[in-house]
């Protein structure tokens, strides 16, 4: 099986044969639902995908740059693309979230972000084809060039509003991007 980037769902989740066999199944699956619940009051928008960690990574960094902080405890030291710069434990308020589901492989798993509007949920929806092509899971990239990357695209779209920034990621070649990245080429 081909370990790549998917949209999924919840039933899908649930089904999932890597749940067969684990101990306290039940009380697994209703802890995450109940927790998911919890999430859902208050971000009724979600998408589910199956993905790699980098992805996650990538796919929170987007949606910060994006729409601003994440909601709940701050887990961005963690990442390996950091989008908030604060150290230690802290909180931040912000319009969308996301919920670990389960690990289903090697650095790969499902993943829910929530969102509280269905604008800001059709945004992840449209940066999709952007994760696929910054990270397919057969490598990793240049450190120095990634990083540089990153602080040069939220340098340019910083002062830009949401619909602008949208914009601006959705215009942007990634297929060549990525290829400047992996052969270190590029221009900073």
């Amino acid at each position: 099986m081909e370990l790549k980037l998917e949209l999924s769902n919840f039933e899908e989740y649930l089904n999932k044969e890597y749940l067969i066999g684990r101990e306290n199944k039940e009380e697994y699956l209703n802890h995450k639902i109940v927790e998911r619940n919890k999430i859902l009051l208050d971000f009724p928008y979600s998408v589910i995908l199956k993905l790699f960690y980098q992805q996650i990574d990538f796919a929170d960094w987007l949606l910060w740059q994006i729409l601003g902080d994440k909601y709940g405890y701050c887990n961005q030291e963690q990442s390996d693309i950091p989008a908030c710069k604060i150290t230690g434990k802290h909180k931040h308020n912000g319009v969308w979230t996301s919920f670990w589901l389960a690990k289903t492989d090697y650095d790969y798993g499902f993943n829910e972000w929530f969102f509280k509007n269905k604008e800001d949920c059709n945004i992840l929806i449209s940066i999709l084809s952007i994760l696929r092509q910054m990270y397919c899971g057969s490598g990793t990239y240049n450190d120095k060039y990634f990083w540089v990357f990153l602080d040069d695209l939220s340098n340019k779209t910083i002062s830009l509003s949401r619909q602008e920034k949208l914009k601006y990621f959705n215009n942007i070649n990634w297929d060549s991007i990525t290829d400047e990245i992996l052969n270190e080429t590029y221009n900073f």
